[in-house]
């Protein structure tokens, strides 16, 4: 029995030059079928809803250095719009909370697919470590090739179905600082042929065009930034063919952001019904930009700046998967992959469509791979879960949806931020002891 159709609307991931006519049942797309009348202007697009791909959902992303409850971040996710979650590390930190919650959740919660804990390098006996040992989650160190094995063991047992390796020295902008020590090369080559034999991919996290060669070299192909040192030349496009790249603009702008800025950012539509309000009223405190404090303004400025032009390169490319490395401190859940789009498109209309495609066309399919699901066609078609998001005729990058639909569910964002209020309110005030 069908329970809902969707008459007359866009769908411009399938063909621009037809409006559809969409029918949902049991929480699937029952047909996707072309009218064949043109769009006359003013119909509501259907777009899929978007894929986060990069994130930690166990890590503080507050000011105060605080984890919001998994509950929580599971709201802020559907909340904008947002079906499936790509974990970058971490996640077994979160999980039980985050299963509890869902068993006891009146809506769908966001599918995830993660890696368990990252492999990362060991100290170099001069106080440098490994990137990934300053977060408050584990992390496995390896020494021998041997230890890459261990750790896949370990965390295939917590359900993670990829492989995510660390290798960066943490250099950013005309190569410096040097915060890291970088995994062994002989680790890095094993790492992602010890996953592929297991059936697994690899995601590898480079900040240099350095980096990033010696990882292509070595047969990785997914990386979890874009390259943030130098704009990367047509001959390196073609040097890293198949290479792709997320963007995560969102996790390293609040270092060179001024406190006017902060609170022009957390003005944007849904910050005050999703985020702990707390940020707000620190961001008012801020008197100069973190960069300055440390000495890293003007090297962070350039970083951010290569970093987009490098994923918009990927994007030209169809090589770019969005995502946000929410769970840094300032990268908050779900509001910073919107806050992302909207740094990435710039203000130019032209890149809309490219955009809203790569976060949810893209990240659909990407998401599957991580997930170690089997390749399908388009995540708009008959038999696929109905969940995609309606939005006004050419909102911006970033807009929040119109509506948001989860496996047939028709999601109440003002029930939402309800539900995420009661949960502030409470004893714990929102904040998880994990």
């Amino acid at each position: 029995m069908t329970d809902r159709v969707l008459e007359n609307v866009a769908v411009p991931s399938l063909d621009d030059d037809t409006l559809y006519t969409v029918a949902v049942s049991g929480g699937r797309f029952e047909s996707v079928e072309p009218t064949g009348r043109p769009p006359a202007g003013g119909e509501m697009e259907l777009w899929p809803a978007f894929t986060e791909t990069h994130t930690h959902l166990s890590l503080p992303c507050n000011w105060d250095e605080t984890r919001d409850d998994p509950r929580l971040i599971a709201l802020q996710y559907l909340y904008y719009g947002i079906g499936r979650i790509v974990d970058l590390f971490g996640f077994p930190v979160a999980a039980e909370a985050w299963e509890a919650g869902k068993a006891a959740s009146p809506w769908p919660y966001p599918e995830v697919a993660h890696c368990g804990y990252a492999v990362t390098a060991m100290g170099d006996g001069n106080g440098t470590y490994g990137h990934g040992v300053e977060f408050p989650t584990p992390v496995h160190m390896a020494a021998v090739p041997g230890d890459v094995d261990t750790a896949i063991d370990s965390n295939e047992k917590r359900g993670a179905t990829f492989l995510k390796v660390v290798y960066t020295e943490g250099a950013e902008h005309g190569g410096k600082p040097i915060r890291f020590t970088r995994i062994e090369e002989r680790i890095l080559e094993h790492a992602v042929r010890a996953a592929a034999e297991r059936g697994m991919l690899s995601i590898v996290d480079c900040n240099t065009r350095e980096e990033t060669f010696h990882a292509y070299e070595r047969g990785y192909r997914l990386f979890a930034h874009s390259v943030r040192d130098v704009d990367l030349s047509d001959a390196d496009w073609d040097r890293l063919d198949g290479a792709r790249f997320v963007s995560t603009l969102a996790g390293l702008r609040p270092m060179i952001l001024t406190g006017a800025q902060f609170e022009e950012a957390y003005s944007r539509p849904g910050f005050a019904e999703t985020q702990d309000p707390a940020n707000l009223e620190f961001a008012k405190t801020i008197d100069e930009p973190f960069g300055i404090k440390l000495n890293l303004q003007e090297v962070r400025t350039a970083s951010v700046g290569a970093m987009r032009r490098n994923a918009l390169a990927a994007l030209d490319r169809g090589r770019l998967l969005v995502g946000s490395d929410a769970g840094n401190i300032g990268a908050f859940h779900a509001w910073s992959l919107a806050s992302e789009l909207e740094h990435l498109a710039g203000g130019d209309p032209g890149l809309r469509r490219g955009l809203m495609a790569a976060a949810t066309v893209t990240g659909w399919h990407y998401f599957n791979e991580m997930a170690g699901l089997p390749a399908r066609e388009h995540p708009v078609a008959a038999g696929e879960a109905a969940t995609f998001n309606l939005f006004e005729p050419e909102s911006p990058p970033g807009s929040l949806p119109a509506q948001s639909v989860v496996r047939g569910t028709i999601l109440d964002r003002d029930a939402l931020a309800g539900e995420i209020a009661r949960i502030r309110q409470s004893e714990t005030k929102g904040k998880a002891v994990l």
